[in-house]
């Protein structure tokens, strides 16, 4: 298992150094594990190659606010990064920048711990009650957080190894995440990415023999809104297959098994899919196997989840006894695979 961090702080090296190194060994002094660069900038490919490796495994990203890290090219990128991994960010204000237009708006969104350098200089701030509010952020909710961190770390591997199937979750550690994604709370500390949306779901089509809950057809002109439907699914852990080659010899080799190896098949309803004859073919077969097909022509994903729940137990079933029913009747109908 990789290295993975507490927390990773960003800072403007030339006026918040001492207090960043401060804030580091008050950290690691409470037991936790804190990624600090103290030294000169690295060249630019050295840097975008560190960070790419660190802020992936950093549970938190600590963002000192001050008149060098709003405008800082490097500071940009971490938080860039951190803010595209959906890292929880706690931004710290330590010296009020003089234009404020300059910080990521994005941060506006967070609530902010106060460290003023002049206050806490005059005495008029309190460190150790400003440190004691940064230990609760970091620990809030902390069990998900930190599984938000591993099964990124993990999915990026699996990214990285062109999506093999060995890098996928299995067992414990795969429902483990199953549950993690399904977890429903207005007060997430931070959400999960489509790519941990999309490796859970294909750990779970792993587990499950390449079997799935929904089929997307669509015509190639439409792909854009079909992915799109296809993240915002995943999201509720419900397992999408779709076809990418939109050739006939894909569907007479490879797409007719995975309308077969799907609970249901949603149809994208478009003046384009309607002038398609592969969406047809699809549709027709879909139909012909008793596939429960449903039309979807709008943007009311929750209605469409709706509809995919109901009954969800008898169409599940209703596909695993039709593969069966298929190999069987590939296999000769021999009476050893009879139920």
């Amino acid at each position: 298992m990789p290295t993975l961090y507490d927390a990773f702080i960003s800072y403007g090296h030339k006026d918040s150094k001492p207090f960043a190194i401060l804030l580091h060994d008050e950290l690691v002094k409470q037991g936790l594990s804190i990624w600090l660069d103290v030294d000169d900038m690295p060249p630019a490919i050295e840097f975008q190659k560190q960070i790419d490796e660190i802020i992936p495994k950093s549970h938190n990203i600590i963002f000192i606010i001050s008149p060098l890290s709003v405008v800082s090219e490097y500071c940009g990128k971490e938080i860039d990064l951190a803010i595209k991994c959906n890292k929880r960010i706690i931004p710290i204000r330590y010296i009020d920048p003089n234009n404020w237009d300059n910080m990521p708006s994005i941060l506006n969104k967070f609530d902010k711990i106060f460290f003023w350098k002049d206050k806490l200089e005059s005495g008029e701030i309190d460190f150790e009650e400003q440190f004691a509010l940064l230990l609760s952020a970091i620990n809030r909710q902390r069990d998900y957080v930190e599984r938000h961190t591993s099964i990124l770390v993990d999915a990026l591997i699996w990214q990285r190894n062109h999506t093999q199937t060995q890098y996928l979750l299995i067992g414990e550690k795969r429902k483990e995440a199953e549950e993690w994604l399904q977890e429903k709370d207005e007060l997430l500390p931070c959400e999960p990415t489509d790519l941990h949306c999309e490796y859970i779901c294909a750990s779970t089509i792993n587990a499950n023999n390449l079997l799935t809950q929904v089929f997307i057809s669509y015509s190639i002109e439409d792909k854009e809104f079909a992915v799109e439907l296809w993240h915002k699914l995943m999201r509720q852990h419900i397992t999408v297959w779709m076809d990418d080659s939109q050739t006939q010899v894909a569907y007479q080799t490879d797409v007719k098994k995975h309308i077969e190896n799907a609970d249901n098949f949603i149809y994208l309803n478009s003046p384009n899919s309607l002038q398609s004859e592969i969406c047809k073919q699809q549709k027709d077969y879909a139909i012909s196997l008793h596939k429960r097909v449903i039309e979807y022509d709008s943007e009311q994903v929750d209605q469409l989840i709706k509809n995919l729940r109901e009954d969800a137990y008898y169409y599940e079933q209703h596909k695993i006894l039709l593969v069966k029913a298929l190999k069987w009747e590939q296999w000769g109908r021999k009476a050893t695979m009879l139920l």
